[in-house]
């Protein structure tokens, strides 16, 4: 797994290299409420 900051609170996951995962990205953010997903 790579993590990296996008815009604003928003962050990505992205799964680089998995024997049994295909590349993927997911999007998140992190507010007092934990670990939510991105309002756009």
């Amino acid at each position: 797994l790579a993590l990296r900051k996008g815009r604003g609170e928003e962050r990505i996951c992205k799964v680089i290299s998995s024997p049994c995962l295909a590349e993927a990205e997911a999007r998140f953010q992190i507010s007092t409420e934990g670990v939510t997903d991105v309002k756009d």
